[in-house]
């Protein structure tokens, strides 16, 4: 299964009428942006191993260019609203809070496959090579 897919069900769940599904709508959302940079950076043979995902946002973060820094910051906040989705269950969640986090992950979604089909792709690798590889794996 493609982790992208992920971003259907998060379509179809922001379109209910039930607070559950909106909470797993935006988790949906961050895991299908969280698998796809996941499965790209694989596919380049960047080795993340496991405890470094959690530190994904922070690779973007910590690139060169503004428009990679907007993709960690965008990441950022998906997990930020997924951890409050998942476990803060005493804050009220909205539909429109679930569509607001599948947008944002469809704009993350287009801009991380732009970057890595794109002229930097290799900076961009090479980039995750060195992040990766300075941490516990």
């Amino acid at each position: 299964m493609k982790a992208i897919r992920f971003l259907d069900t998060a379509d179809n769940l922001k379109n209910s009428s039930h607070e559950a599904d909106f909470r797993t709508s935006i988790s949906r959302s961050y895991y299908a942006i969280f698998n796809l940079v996941i499965e790209m950076l694989r596919k380049e043979k960047v080795g993340i191993g496991r405890r470094q995902t959690h530190n994904l946002h922070n690779f973007f973060s910590n690139c060169k260019s503004v428009d990679v820094k907007a993709i960690g910051k965008n990441i950022s906040t998906l997990q930020h609203e997924r951890i409050i989705a998942d476990y803060k269950l005493s804050e009220k969640i909205k539909k429109t809070h679930a569509g607001i986090n599948y947008r944002l992950a469809c704009k993350t979604k287009e801009d991380i496959t732009s970057l890595f089909e794109g002229d930097d792709k290799e900076e961009i690798v090479e980039q995750a090579r060195n992040f990766f590889s300075t941490g516990p794996n």
